[in-house]
């Protein structure tokens, strides 16, 4: 099997919250463990929204417990969310007005996270030497990789983006820098929705406000660079748009030569020669195609608009 898994909004279902999260989380747990023994995932994203446990330590052992045949089976790679790292004074893009975390500040989150942030990154010099990493959050946590022929870029939607921030400048040189010959595929990954069907407008905190906020730091860097798909959740639904480009659908860029596939496959990976940036992949400007995939674990949520709005191609909001 060469497709991701992808799932995330997962709750543990442990000390904090009872009901239906814990519920929705334990069938999660019951739907995978057949594929861990059918066939391989090639790797497995968790957007955002892990553990849900606020502030109580023994909630995310809950959750690593009853993940662990999942964890330690697949490659994982995750995104902060809001659960994990919202709180007044820590930086966060809501004005101080967001609590989310239960007073997490994404300290728990990293410490049990790899966030392979770059090496000479400021953050990462202030924390080796004992000092804050901007606020009191837990530092950055953005950050990029490649696995086989595709180049994943994953993002803290909790925290500014735009170009003068250092989420901002991070996310413009890492696309200018994909060699599309290696990695032909480029897919972006955020908690927070950037492009779905949402109706809440609340200052800070809403669908609409937030989807805004990031359509502005983001859309541009993703259809001048060509990213092929952006993951999201939040929302506990799922959706998918056409591929997409200032609320309008156009046409994809086009599809990866067999030449750049067979070029991916290769290694070691060095700085690209002068022939190599000749033959990289080049396509028409397009846009990418958004995936909500929030309905991993915790109880849907039944937000979208009717009717669905036109760039919207497949949705379903659960029972």
């Amino acid at each position: 099997m060469t497709a991701p898994l992808m799932f995330n909004d997962v709750w543990a279902g442990g000390l904090h919250f009872v009901g239906e999260y814990g519920e929705n989380s334990s069938r999660l747990v019951g739907a995978l463990a057949p594929r861990i023994s059918e066939r391989d995932a090639a790797l497995a994203l968790l957007v955002g929204d892990l553990a849900y446990a606020l502030g109580y330590g023994a909630d995310w052992d809950v959750f690593g417990q009853q993940f662990e045949p999942v964890f330690t089976r697949w490659p994982m790679a995750g995104a902060v969310g809001n659960h994990e790292r919202d709180w007044p004074g820590t930086g966060d893009a809501f004005g101080d007005t967001a609590r989310d975390s239960g007073g997490e500040c994404g300290v728990p989150y990293a410490a049990r996270w790899y966030a392979p942030y770059a090496p000479d990154h400021p953050a990462r010099s202030a924390k080796a030497r004992g000092g804050s990493a901007g606020g009191r959050g837990a530092g950055p946590l953005f950050y990029s990789f490649d696995a086989g022929p595709v180049h994943f870029l994953m993002l803290d939607s909790e925290s500014p983006g735009g170009p003068n921030t250092p989420q901002g400048r991070f996310v413009a040189s890492d696309l200018a820098a994909v060699n599309r010959t290696r990695t032909p595929w480029v897919v972006a990954a955020l908690h927070r929705m950037m492009a779905a069907p949402a109706t809440w407008r609340r200052k800070w905190v809403g669908d609409l406000d937030n989807m805004e906020r990031l359509v502005s730091e983001y859309e541009d860097l993703f259809v001048r660079h060509q990213v092929d798909v952006v993951i999201q959740g939040h929302e506990h639904a799922y959706a998918r748009t056409c591929p997409l480009a200032h609320g309008a659908c156009v046409s994809q860029a086009q599809p990866r030569t067999a030449r750049a596939l067979r070029a991916a496959a290769k290694s070691p990976v060095k700085a690209m020669s002068s022939k190599e940036q000749a033959a990289s992949v080049t396509a028409p400007a397009g846009g990418p195609v958004y995936l909500l995939a929030g309905h991993g674990g915790a109880g849907f949520t039944h937000g979208f608009p009717h009717p669905l709005p036109a760039w919207v191609e497949s949705a379903a909001e659960g029972v």
